[in-house]
């Protein structure tokens, strides 16, 4: 940042305290002789966020070179070099005088006397042309100043810098007013009667009353105030259109740099910067900290630096027009991360240049590492090795580096050190089913490495990737421009140069990111990284919610008076007002871990005798997002581990409210142990979209439930009173159907309501009635989950599917099951399928089968009653039915392949059938199972139906020839000439039950 002299912090040094010609050096410029590279610095070209800058040298060209490494811009004889600059803000400057110097030349040829170099420091600079040392003195008033060297319009071909060099001199009284002085003067060259001038003329005499004392007490806070008030007479009396300026939720928070986007539309205005501004406070304007320096990648990336470790800031981009006009973004809060602590160790086997070069490189490695994330616990150990034909590095982070000189830069030695801290190197990264698309290679599926590339790149459907070893970016946008060579996967990846910077911040960042992610970056830490992952807001209530469905969907986790965590059940105003639901998370940036409270007990979430439970005293918790984001109302949010100890405990949903403890499990289908994490605003959200979902399986509910009240029925007994009945259901449909129509419900608890409801009064209706024929009973396969087998879903077992057909092909047992949710009422019921089964090889099977000997072991099966599955010959075809059939003996055609079984059953062969009764009200377990075999058996299955006939017997049920159920039935087998499932035929002929017919 540039021309912002802000406060930060007050160091007050009286006149008797002050030693003539103090170093202060260290205390105040980092890598002031460029050793580690250009750690601290910020090297460009004199136009922000053009590429170029000064470049590091190892010769003897600069006889006034410090140690082995000097900056340098070098072009041919003749030429005069580009415009350049290095600079950096020392900031925490006492109230005082102070000279910079550095060693420099500005030379053409082996001639001085050239023009166009300066070194800076101030508001002021000095000239620089003959290699000698350059000094300049000025005066600090605020706290903060920028020294740099630059080149503008430079006649020399050599230009060199290095050495800096910062004294404090002694107090000098007359200097400092005559700075104040310069203030006071230009504040009074601005005020007029505009907004904000009382402020102004305040701050103006507060400054003057300063003039006449003795000492610099009370200097910085006037002139700081002066300053602040200047600009804001400047700002509040601004004139035209004000631009457009969007945040960029995702900002990348390191230790003391952040980056940030934006998106700022001119609408026609001029600008005159452009930048983020942020505060400790919320709110944050130009008035406080503000950074206009970016780099350039498919769009601008903010560059904010000299932020405090692990802190609390609030942040916003800006616009400033020629005008004065000054638009803001949204603000955001973001917490640094703590300090970073990698060290190193060289050991200086090569000679001199390669010494240095190998030493610096490393240097600014460990110091971008230091300010851009939280490793400690890692110490590179450098070894030159000549045998060495490029470099290399194990997990732990010793390194080889060899002999060619392209392979000693800042670049290689951020490859090895993704070595280092586990890229290629840690089985998180190199075999790990749940952060990996193909387990050891493919894209990384961590959400946090994902954002930051996609951050870097300003492409949304980019994404990290890599092999076994090594790390690279990726995008699915077929004209993806980002810089997706993150991984810097060889030295033709790097250019050696300042304009690489942002190379180098990403691959540090996209390698933390890793970390956070679940990558250990060394054995100690065994686990993901801490990190601030949910932006929490202190006093904010939150509401947490299981993401299973059926666990979430009206249930918030409590806990009961023993401290046991649980689930409670209550709608989502029953919420809102019970404060033993409700949860503080608060989050400490000095050791990346959260909080959670209880808002009505006090009690917090930890571990007492290996569970996760509610406990008196404060607990650290690491949160963990999800892969993926959910989408609620218009919002997409991720749900959250709940973990502590490193993994070796994670909050799980056992139940709709039953909470346990179980080890953390990572994988994506882990979903009982994540948990939404709702403000008041989210929770509404979050309810809407319930409701809308749930509104939607109402509406198909309560058609299907008007299809069973208008299928012919008669009551069970003379007894029954129809009518009575039939009003009470007719009633309730229409209740519903009303409510749907006319928007009457507004929250998920009542749509949920009706749900039950509508159920519970269907299984009053069944209980009542049967069906007047016995060849038109009730269809009830809508309580049935995915009876068309699309999935997995609902189902007992993990089967292989396809096409809408299920399949298994062992010699093992096997049992794919499920169980209606709903008690149903006494009666008989009716389970069809459509299946087979082939007692091994079809060759083998054949000749058993017309002997009568083929041992099917498959059944459908309804509670306790059997029926064995149909044999794949049973429905044998005299002709192919579509690919994969295959002719079992002289035209007998029979199914081959999932795709030939889905043939055969769109036209409506292989049906199986099973009744049974209920004898009390109660669930019904329904499926298909299997006895071991000698060899592995094929079975094929589809279209479950479940019937209920009332009271008429199961030997009446079995003795009719067909069931007519109307559409429900006769539609799920229905195909166009195509083969494709139809349930609203129009005029065209279709087939049904294998047999052409026109409609």
């Amino acid at each position: 940042m540039r021309g912002n002299q802000l406060l930060l912090v007050a160091t007050f040094l009286c006149a008797s305290n002050v030693m003539a010609q103090t170093d202060v050096t260290n205390k105040y410029i980092q890598n002031a002789d460029f050793a580690a590279r250009y750690a601290g610095w910020i090297n460009q070209g004199t136009v922000q966020g053009v590429v170029g800058g000064f470049t590091h040298q190892t010769n003897s060209a600069f006889s006034l070179k410090s140690g082995e490494i000097y900056l340098e811009k070098y072009v041919n004889a003749g030429a005069g070099v580009p415009n350049c600059d290095i600079h950096q803000v020392l900031r925490g400057l006492p109230v005082g005088t102070f000279t910079l110097t550095a060693a420099a030349k500005n030379i053409q040829g082996s001639k001085d006397g050239q023009t166009g170099a300066f070194l800076y420091a101030g508001g002021q600079q000095t000239e620089v042309s003959a290699e000698q040392d350059y000094s300049i003195r000025f005066t600090v008033l605020t706290g903060k100043e920028t020294i740099g060297f630059k080149t503008v319009g430079a006649t020399g071909n050599h230009v060199c810098i290095d050495n800096f060099r910062l004294t404090q001199e002694a107090l000098d009284i007359d200097a400092i007013h005559a700075s104040l002085q310069d203030l006071i003067n230009g504040a009074k060259s601005i005020l007029g009667e505009g907004n904000t001038a009382q402020e102004l003329q305040q701050a103006i005499s507060q400054a003057e009353a300063l003039l006449s004392q003795s000492t610099t007490e009370g200097v910085q806070e006037a002139a700081v105030a002066l300053q602040r008030a200047t600009t804001n007479y400047i700002i509040s009396n601004g004139t035209g259109k004000l631009p457009a300026v969007t945040s960029n939720n995702f900002v990348v928070m390191g230790s003391t740099i952040a980056l940030a986007r934006a998106d700022i539309k001119n609408n026609t205005t001029v600008l005159k910067e452009s930048g983020y501004c942020w505060s400790t406070q919320p709110e944050p304007t130009v008035l406080d900290e503000r950074s206009t320096e970016f780099f350039n990648n498919n769009g601008k990336i903010y560059r904010l630096d000299g932020l405090q470790p692990a802190t609390f800031y609030y942040l916003r981009p800006y616009a400033w027009t020629t005008d004065n006009q000054v638009a803001y973004g949204q603000t955001i809060r973001i917490a640094t991360k703590p300090m970073g602590a990698m060290t190193y160790v060289y050991d200086f086997a090569g000679d001199t240049e390669i010494n240095a070069r190998i030493n610096s490189s490393i240097a600014e490695t460990v110091w971008m590492y230091n300010n851009l994330t939280a490793i400690t616990g890692v110490n590179l150990n450098v070894h030159y090795a000549s045998g060495t034909p490029t470099a290399d590095c194990s997990y732990g982070g010793w390194m080889r580096v060899g002999p060619s000189w392209n392979y000693q830069q800042t670049g290689t030695l951020l490859h090895e050190t993704n070595h280092g801290v586990g890229v290629g190197t840690h089985a998180a990264w190199s075999n790990n089913a749940s952060l990996r698309e193909k387990t050891t290679h493919g894209k990384w599926l961590g959400p946090h490495a994902t954002e930051m590339v996609q951050f870097i790149t300003n492409d949304a459907n980019a994404f990290l990737q890599g092999d076994g070893v090594h790390m690279w970016g990726g995008s699915s946008s077929s004209s993806s421009s980002g810089m997706l060579n993150l991984g810097i996967n060889g030295a033709h990846e790097d250019s050696y140069s300042p304009s690489n910077q942002l190379l180098y911040f990403s691959n540090i960042l996209t390698t933390h990111a890793l970390h956070v992610d679940g990558l250990p970056f060394n054995w100690g830490i065994g686990f993901a990284s801490p990190a601030y992952v949910f932006e929490q807001q202190d006093g904010q209530k939150y509401y947490l919610k299981s993401e299973v469905d059926e666990y979430g969907t009206a249930s918030f986790l409590g806990h009961n008076a023993s401290g046991t965590l649980q689930n409670r059940q209550m709608t989502m105003e029953e919420a809102l007002e019970d404060d033993n639901v409700a949860w503080y998370i608060t989050f400490n940036p000095k050791t990346a871990l959260y909080t959670l409270q209880n808002v009505g007990s006090g009690q917090y979430i930890g571990v007492s005798n290996g569970q996760l439970k509610a406990q008196t005293t404060s607990a650290p918790i690491q949160l963990m997002p999800s892969r993926e984001k959910s989408t609620f109302s218009k919002q997409k949010i991720h749900s959250f581990w709940i973990t502590a100890n490193k993994g070796a405990y994670a909050l799980r949903a056992n139940t709709a409210t039953g909470v346990g403890t179980a080890t953390y499990d990572n994988s994506a289908g882990a979903v009982q142990q994540r948990w939404f994490l709702l403000n008041n605003e989210q929770l509404s959200a979050y309810d809407n979209a319930k409701r809308i979902l749930l509104q939607r399986e109402l509406s198909t509910l309560v058609k299907e439930v008007r299809k069973v009240f208008e299928t012919p029925h008669e009551g069970k007994s003379e007894s029954t009173n129809l009518t009575e009945t039939d009003d009470k259901m007719e009633s309730l449909i229409q209740e519903v159907e009303t409510a749907i129509s006319g928007g009457s419900y507004t929250t998920a608890a009542q749509v949920s309501n009706a749900n039950t409801a509508l159920l519970n009064g269907l299984v009053s209706f069944l209980s009542n009635v049967r069906p007047t024929q016995v060849s038109v009973p009730f269809e009830l396969t809508f309580l049935l989950q995915n009876p068309g087998i699309s999935s997995n879903e609902g189902w007992s077992t993990t089967f292989t599917y396809q096409n809408n057909v299920g399949e298994m092909f062992t010699a093992n047992a096997f049992t794919i099951s499920q169980t209606t949710s709903l008690k149903l009422p006494i009666g008989t019921y009716q389970v069809r399928a459509q299946a087979f089964q082939r007692a091994g090889s079809y060759a083998d099977a054949y000749p058993k089968y017309q002997e009568g000997t083929e041992d099917i072991k498959g059944s459908l099966f309804l509670k306790g009653k059997a029926t064995k599955l149909k044999s794949i010959f049973d429905d044998a075809q005299p002709r192919t039915m579509g690919t994969g059939s295959v002719d079992a003996d002289n035209g007998v055609f029979i199914p081959n392949t999932i795709q030939s079984a889905y043939n055969y059953f769109r036209r409506g062969y292989y049906s199986n059938e099973v009744v049974a009764e209920n004898v009390a009200q109660s669930t019904l377990t329904l499926g298909i199972r299997s006895t071991a075999a000698t060899e592995s058996y094929w079975t094929c299955f589809d279209n479950f139906q479940l019937f209920y006939f009332g009271n008429h017997t199961s030997d009446t049920v079995t003795g009719i020839g067909s069931v007519q159920t109307g559409q429900a039935l006769q539609e799920s087998l229905i195909y166009d000439l195509s083969g494709r499932r139809t349930t609203k035929p129009q005029r065209g002929i279709y087939i049904q039950n294998g047999k052409k017919y026109i409609r």
